[in-house]
């Protein structure tokens, strides 16, 4: 028998020696990227702490720094290399929507608010950007951990707060949760879009540890979302569910689906115990329900996954039983959790529901009145008044697609509508080119459209941190859909027209000059407000001519500076400082001329420095621009009766009686807007009418009309209230009128007021009593 030949061992490969170390520095190109990359993840992580970004020195921070990242991200793009960038529709659209803000500038009733707004959506443009270009070769994926691992710091942050362990301003409002972001519908709309991409990453997960912890982020971010307890969020997670197992791949529907509704069912139970242990005093139970909760949802985890490696009759059996403890569930949730009952407290009959349809009807009103370009960012605070029917205050329209036309016009509305279209677009085509994609499409489409679904009833997007997590979800669906899904292997240069260079450097420069300046405006306008607190008027008077120097467009800076001068004046008995008060309250109401409380303020300052004919203006303006504010008209009339009063004692007769007639008028017209306000109103919220202020000048001006009879009624009544003395100097006027003796009531007014008297002795004359 032959002998096998045995075969020679191979000599192992040799092992590569490890490269020799070296001090040499990366390259500027590395660096450059590194730094892009990790600027953006901090963008994107940070920004809902910093209470969302609403306040001016946090946005205003912001902006400048993604109009940093912005021009880093171009330089790195144009110098170094990268793939052709192919222009969509959606490219387009964001752009277009920010140009629409910055279009509508030179229509602006607020320009100041206007500039604003066009920084902020500058903001929303850079993220995007950012966010499109970098989401890829695996960093789509990281950018997902992190916007999740935020939302999870947020709920962590909100619920150590919740429970007293740490002070966090704002955190919690009349018993709900807001966390850092400070409101609780936007910290329900925030969690509620987050919640889909922490159940997106569990699916993805193929290492058990880490899916299941993905399945506890996605249960705390419930626990959050309903302690902030939104009615709302609640509302919108009903399409957007749907929505969600609609766009799922068709064989990989259930998993999500169950996780979903475990998390949900589980986070109710826990943020009813977690609610009522914090109002028991019980802060201890709050940890061991949310540890309870926590563990409950990483087995129920597990066991909802059993069925699906399963076949045939066994996974039905199984997903009947897991439903069947959902319902159980369900069922527990509703007599354990009373604390979530204002969740499902909606009715035709809520107030809130009410007056947001009145918001949306007033809001239609004002962009039907200017509807081409709109009212320029901020049209809606600046011109709401002057459409209601009472007097509610709300910064906002609760609708921010409303806002946005206000804002904008018709144009942007129409870009709007737009921006919408091509993302909806881009995820249809992205999943029907690549259907490996459509598990991560349907989580960012069913993101995005919770939180543009839930700001149609609130505000959430005036929080510039939202609006980035928004425009973020854009810009990752955007990288998304690129064929392959990652860059080019090969780079080549990327070059761009110069014109188009020129331009991104001049709006570069222009967005990050302009937040800077406004930031330090700000800084400055908050030392003077603490210094006013402080009583320190002169180191005030100071902040402000700073800051006005800095923002010479914000309205407020000139307001307090000019009260600040107007004190200066009194004490000092200076008229060149009374000037400068005027010369401020000018310029402030050049920056804010629909603003009814300038006018009004302005109004009354004229009036008392002589200037009677323009004091007379601003005061009729505040009552066209405010017609639901029963002060400014009582104040106007107050100031015609006077006006009359003097009138007919230089023997101006038909001027005065033509001011009483307008002092009638003026009654009447605040008593028919007192009656426009719905029956639903509180009359708490309703305009205050009769007004005694009101009532008493136009009882004066009826005795200056010889209508004595009708207007003594009036003033006896007045006499019982805070203007006694007054009420009844014009009761012996009007007797007297009459032939009746008005003794009794001028000798109290001579008790009470002397001075009262003396004038009462010039109306008589002025009158011709004898």
């Amino acid at each position: 028998m032959a002998k096998k030949k045995r075969t020679p061992r191979q000599p192992a490969p040799a092992t590569p020696a490890p490269a020799p170390f070296s001090l040499r520095l990366p390259s500027p190109g590395v660096v450059a990227r590194s730094g892009l990359w990790l600027g953006t993840l901090g963008i994107l992580f940070l920004a809902p702490f910093f209470r969302g970004l609403y306040f001016p020195a946090e946005h205003l921070t912001a902006i400048i720094v993604l109009a940093g990242l912005f021009a880093l991200s171009w330089a790195v793009r144009a110098t170094l290399g990268d793939p052709p960038w192919h222009w969509r529709l959606l490219d387009g659209a964001v752009l277009a929507l920010s140009l629409t803000y910055v279009l509508s500038l030179p229509v602006a009733v607020n320009l100041r608010a206007a500039v604003g707004d066009a920084l902020k959506f500058s903001a929303y443009l850079a993220t995007y950007w950012l966010v499109a270009t970098q989401a890829v070769n695996g960093r789509l994926a990281v950018l997902l951990d992190v916007l999740v691992a935020g939302a999870v710091g947020v709920v962590v942050v909100g619920l150590a707060a919740f429970t007293g362990m740490v002070e966090v301003t704002g955190a919690v409002i009349a018993g709900r949760l807001a966390s850092s972001l400070q409101y609780p519908n936007t910290l329900a709309a925030y969690l509620s879009a987050l919640l889909f991409l922490a159940l997106l990453r569990r699916e993805e997960s193929s290492a058990s540890p880490r899916r299941h912890l993905y399945g506890a982020a996605a249960f705390l971010l419930a626990v959050g979302m309903l302690l902030a307890l939104s009615r709302g969020a609640t509302l919108v997670m009903v399409p957007v569910v749907g929505l969600f197992l609609v766009a799922l791949p068709p064989g990989r529907r259930l998993r999500p689906a169950s996780q979903l509704a475990l998390a949900l069912l589980l986070g109710g139970i826990t943020a009813g115990r977690v609610g009522q242990a914090v109002q028991q005093g019980t802060v201890l139970a709050v940890g061991g329900w949310l540890l309870g909760g926590g563990l409950v949802a990483l087995a129920g985890g597990r066991v909802l996954d059993i069925p699906l490696r399963l076949s045939g009759k066994v996974r039905a059996i199984g997903i009947l039983v897991g439903l069947a403890g959902l319902a159980v569930c369900a069922t527990v949730l509703g007599r354990v959790a009373p604390a979530l009952g204002r969740l499902v407290d909606i009715t035709r009959t809520d107030i809130n529901l009410l007056q947001r349809l009145v918001y949306n009807q007033d809001g239609l009103r004002i962009a039907l009145s200017r509807p081409w370009l709109g009212a320029g960012g901020g049209g809606w605070e600046a011109l709401y008044h002057s459409f209601q029917a009472y007097p509610y205050y709300s910064a906002y329209a609760h609708n921010f697609v409303l806002e946005h036309w206000i804002a904008t016009g018709t144009l942007g509305l129409a870009v709007l509508i737009l921006a919408w279209v091509a993302f909806i677009g881009l995820v249809i085509r992205a999943a029907r080119e690549r259907p490996e994609r459509r598990l991560r499409l349907a989580a960012l489409a069913t993101a995005s459209f919770a939180l543009g679904l839930h700001s149609l009833i609130d505000f959430n997007l005036a929080l510039p941190a939202i609006g980035i997590l928004l425009f973020s979800l854009f810009g990752m669906t955007r990288a998304l859909s690129e064929e392959g899904g990652t860059a080019a292997a090969s780079r080549r240069p990327a070059p761009y027209p110069g014109g188009v260079t020129v331009v991104v450097v001049i709006a570069i420069l222009a967005v990050s000059i302009t937040a800077a300046v406004l930031l330090e405006g700000h800084l400055h306008g908050q030392r003077g407000v603490i210094a006013l607190k402080e009583g320190l008027h002169e180191e005030a008077r100071v902040a402000f001519e700073r800051a006005r120097k800095a923002d010479p467009l914000m309205g407020s800076f000139a307001m307090d500076l000019a009260g600040c001068y107007e004190t200066a004046a009194e004490w000092r008995r200076d008229p060149v400082l009374l000037e400068q008060a005027r010369l401020q309250m000018q310029a402030a109401l050049s920056r804010e001329p629909y603003n009814s409380g300038y006018h009004h303020v302005y109004g009354v300052f004229e009036f008392g420095q002589g200037r009677i004919r323009e004091g007379l203006y601003h005061l009729e303006r505040s009552v066209e621009l405010f017609p639901a504010m029963a002060p400014y008209y009582a104040n106007l009339a107050r100031v015609h009766v006077m006006l009359a009063v003097h009138e007919l004692a230089r023997g101006q007769t038909e001027a005065a009686l033509g001011r009483a007639r307008r002092v009638i008028e003026l009654e009447e017209v605040a008593t028919r807007q007192a009656a426009l306000a719905p029956g639903f109103v509180p009359d708490s919220f309703r305009m205050a009418m009769p007004d005694s202020h009101l009532s008493l000048a136009s009882a004066q001006a009826q005795v200056l009309l010889g209508r004595v009879e009708e207007a003594l009624p009036v003033l006896m009544a007045l006499a019982q209230t805070e203007h006694l003395p007054e009420a009844y100097v014009w009761t012996g006027l009007a007797l007297e009128l009459l032939g009746m003796d008005p003794t009794p009531f001028i000798d109290l007014v001579y008790e009470l007021d002397p001075d009262l008297f003396a004038e009462y002795v010039e109306l008589r004359q002025w009158l011709g009593l004898p």
